[in-house]
């Protein structure tokens, strides 16, 4: 019942925030029993490394958008920056982090979201059609 109701406020909050854009559920990524959702309009591939933002949904509506990178053929994953943000929206802390490429630890929510953005480590996931590329 606790998992209806939680996934009930995140449809609430993301079709609330979602005038442009397109957090999509990461399946099998939860912290704390918080929710990890996928921008689907902000992901880009340039040089092979498809970077793409996580949101964290909490209790009480605070939330942190987390910046990850993939290289889907190392299957390897780096966090280059987090922001946090309080239940107005307004930004409380950003953290900037030094590069350091890692396979994610199995059941990780980094694993989760790299198996839902690379197909079977060759490559983007083509259902991720709103995939931006640059040259």
């Amino acid at each position: 019942m606790k998992t209806v109701v939680t996934c009930m406020a995140v449809i609430l909050l993301i079709a609330a925030n979602s005038f442009a854009i397109d957090w999509i559920i990461v399946p099998g990524a939860k912290v704390d029993g918080d929710i990890l959702c996928l921008d689907r309009d902000n992901v880009v591939k340039e040089k092979g490394i498809i970077s793409a933002w996580l949101k964290r949904f909490k209790e009480g509506g605070s939330y942190t958008k987390t910046l990850l990178e993939f290289d889907c053929a190392q299957q390897k994953t780096n966090v280059v920056k987090s922001v946090e943000f309080d239940s107005t929206s307004s930004m409380a802390t950003t953290l900037d982090f030094e590069p350091k490429w890692e396979v994610s630890a199995p059941g990780s929510p980094a694993r989760a979201a790299c198996m839902m953005i690379c197909k079977k480590g060759k490559g983007i996931n083509p259902a991720l059609v709103s995939l931006k590329h640059k040259p």
